[in-house]
């Protein structure tokens, strides 16, 4: 099986529809989140996991902001005490609702 680039890999189509499904699924998951939701470990850690993957892949799709964005936002939620989960989700939802490619 020949390795594929990453110049490849952001040239493929099947790649980047995948990416930009993940993209507006996290979207979908931070609007459907209820206040009570911040204080749930488990959703807050699913939040986790995927701003950690979109930290990881966003720069080979050309959305260096959204990198930028889920890994401050990655540490910053995963280091806050509960009472300010609500708070940081909300503002997540207006920066990651912003971002441009």
């Amino acid at each position: 099986m020949p390795q594929t680039t990453i110049p490849e890999a952001i040239q493929n189509p099947q790649l980047i529809a995948r990416f930009e499904a993940r993209r507006a699924d996290f979207l979908r998951s931070l609007k459907r989140l209820r206040p009570a939701d911040a204080a749930n470990d488990d959703r807050v850690g699913g939040i986790l996991t995927e701003l950690h993957k979109l930290a990881g892949v966003a720069s080979l799709f050309g959305a260096e902001q959204l990198g930028t964005h889920a890994t401050a936002y990655h540490l910053k939620l995963k280091n806050a005490p509960v009472g300010s989960r609500p708070e940081i989700l909300r503002e997540m939802l207006r920066v990651f609702s912003d971002d441009k490619r």
